[in-house]
């Protein structure tokens, strides 16, 4: 969170909440024009699900972790070869 205060992506405002700068959406709004899956929490708790997995003996660490490196690099890849979009922002 102190980060993204840093880089001016939001704000803190009365009662400890964050609300988003004009830099902060236009990003959010292009990252969402990109791949959606990026702004929104499916991966985030596809892979909560998959560390739970692992606490309870369902999956293996090393496979997890694999799998979760292989999508960011090809989200990474596709973000690359796509970031003219951002342009139209």
């Amino acid at each position: 969170i102190e980060n993204t205060i840093k880089r001016y992506y939001v704000e803190l405002v009365p009662g400890r909440k964050l609300k988003p700068t004009k830099l902060g959406l236009v990003l959010a709004q292009g990252y969402h024009l990109i791949d959606s899956s990026l702004v929104l929490p499916t991966i985030r708790s596809d892979i909560e699900g998959q560390c739970n997995n692992i606490a309870k003996g369902l999956a293996e660490r090393d496979v997890v972790v694999r799998k979760a490196i292989e999508l960011f690099s090809a989200k990474f890849n596709y973000f690359v070869d796509n970031i003219n979009k951002m342009d139209v922002l």
